[in-house]
């Protein structure tokens, strides 16, 4: 029997499988919103590679701190 992942582990699939692949992340895009991700935090870099790809944008750890370099609690997690 497959082990089942508890929402966050799957939200962090789902980020980090959508940082690797663009086509990843427009699949997810044309199924997933950023209100769907139960972690706030998930929500917040959801939501910035969505508006960076949206922008032709590369969608990096980098990129994605800049776009949300104004939230304290994002810059905290990402160092």
């Amino acid at each position: 029997m497959a082990e089942k992942l508890n929402p966050v582990e799957a939200e962090r699939t789902c980020l980090g499988a959508a940082m690797q692949s663009v086509q990843a992340l427009e699949a997810l895009a044309e199924a997933i919103k950023a209100e769907h991700f139960a972690s706030d935090i998930h929500r917040r870099i959801y939501a910035a590679m969505l508006a960076l790809h949206d922008r032709s944008e590369r969608v990096d750890v980098v990129t994605i701190r800049n776009e949300i370099q104004d939230d304290r609690a994002v810059t905290y997690v990402a160092g």
